[in-house]
Order: structure tokens, then C-alpha cells, then sequence
């Protein structure tokens, strides 16, 4: 069958490149490097109500150069960035209906998990979740089209979102990201394998 995405059972789900699907557009990247690397980015509270800590960070990959910590976030806490080109009022970076993928390095306490993606006041539309470790990896998430369940009455007020992915508990996590790329891609399309057919002329 034909999709925009694979859903997580559907093995034998391939994606395939259109005449555009070579098209990829940078929207958003942030290295946390001064003077305005973490401009923007906000530590957010979701279930004990206390936020966590967030801020730029000498940790990373190589000596001299910055990253976000996050310290001490709970369940579902985290950071949030907002998606518009301007501190305030901007137009929005994203399009309803287009497909993201996101890219980072990231570390943290062995057995922590993190969860990325994109959120509109209640609605979310998740890019993935990933499991960290002590040493600094790199990741890739994705690939998310918007408007699958996420409200789109204001691009503007749709934010990135990296949190604990643990949902309950009291476990409080410290992690690290770098190299934050989001980007924009168009048309690739996900097939799963023998569902597909070309009837005979």
C-alpha cells in the first residue's frame, strides 16, 4: 500500500524517491555556539511541574565547542524551541503538510530516554525516541509529515520539543544535545513490499 510513512509493524516498508525526492530544504540548525547558539530554546515542565535546567554547555564532541544541557528533567520535561524565523511574531519555519526528519548528537545517563518531536498546545506529532548512552552519538529521526495530528490553525506556535520520554516515575535525567538539523523533504513515498501492483495492459 501507499503511504507518507511506515508504521512501526509494517516490516518490508521501503521508501522511494519521486522526481523531487532529492529535495531537501535546511530549516532550522543549531550548533550551540556563540554569540546566539540556544538563543530560543526554553526548559518546559510537563508532569511535576518543576522545569528543568537548560543551558549551553562546554560538553562536546570536540574541545572548544558547545552544546544544550538539560539537567534534572522529569517525566515528560524537557526543552521546547519555537519554529518561527523571528524572536517574536515571525512567519513560521514549517509547512502544513510537509515531511521532516531531524538530525543530532546526543548523550546521557545509561538507560535515559529521550523523545523528539513537534508540538501545537495539546497535539503532537511525534518524530521519534531514542535510547542514550555515556559517549556522544549521532541520530537521525523520522521522517514526520505535519499535519497527521497536529493542529496547523497557526504554524507559528508549533515548537520543538526534546524531553524524557518516560511518562510517570520519579527519575530525573540529565542529557545533552549538539547539532540540531531539521530538515524539509519532499516526496518520498513508502511502499510495503508485494502490496504494491501494476495491472497488465
Amino acid at each position: 500500500s501507499l503511504s507518507s510513512s511506515c508504521a512501526a509493524e509494517m516490516s518490508g516498508c521501503r521508501g522511494f524517491k519521486g522526481n523531487t525526492g532529492s529535495n531537501v530544504e535546511e530549516v532550522f540548525r543549531d550548533t550551540f555556539e556563540p554569540p546566539s547558539g540556544g538563543d530560543g530554546w526554553t526548559a518546559g515542565a510537563a508532569v511535576s511541574g518543576t522545569a528543568p535546567e537548560a543551558s549551553v554547555s562546554s560538553e562536546a564532541l570536540e574541545v572548544g565547542r558547545h552544546s544544550l544541557k538539560v539537567r534534572l528533567a522529569g517525566p515528560g520535561e524537557g526543552v521546547l524551541r519555537d519554529l518561527h524565523s523571528a524572536a517574536s511574531g515571525g512567519p513560521g519555519l514549517l509547512t502544513a503538510g510537509s515531511t521532516y526528519v531531524i538530525s543530532f548528537n546526543a548523550k546521557g545517563i545509561v538507560g535515559s530516554r529521550i523523545s523528539v518531536l513537534f508540538k501545537n498546545g495539546i497535539f503532537e506529532e511525534r518524530l521519534g525516541e531514542l535510547a542514550l548512552a555515556p559517549e556522544w552519538d549521532h541520530f537521525e529521526l523520522g521522517p514526520t509529515t505535519l499535519g497527521h495530528q497536529i493542529s496547523l490553525t497557526d504554524l507559528r506556535d508549533i515548537k520543538l520539543v526534546v524531553r524524557n520520554a518516560a511518562t510517570s516515575g520519579s527519575a530525573l535525567i540529565t542529557f545533552f544535545v549538539d547539532d540540531v538539523t531539521l530538515k524539509r523533504v519532499q516526496d518520498t513515498l513508502y511502499l510495503v513490499n508485494h502490496s504494491w501492483f501494476i495491472p497488465d495492459s
